[in-house]
């Protein structure tokens, strides 16, 4: 959980005021929010445009694209 708003704003955003993702932090998030892992717990299964879905790994090693 991170507490310091102005702290994620410099290191994890670059600090710019003017960021859309700085403002958003500053404008809608709450006091304390987490993240962490996802863990998916059922895939769906789609049957069409099987040519274009890709998942992110194979994506990311040139198999799609």
């Amino acid at each position: 959980m991170w507490g310091n708003r102005d702290k994620e704003a410099k290191e994890v955003l670059g600090g710019d005021p003017e960021h859309p993702a700085i403002k958003y932090l500053f404008s809608t998030v709450k006091e304390f929010y987490v993240g962490g892992k996802l863990d998916a717990i059922n895939k769906l299964d789609h049957y069409d445009y099987v040519g274009l879905r890709c998942r992110p790994w194979r994506f990311f090693w040139g198999e799609c694209g």
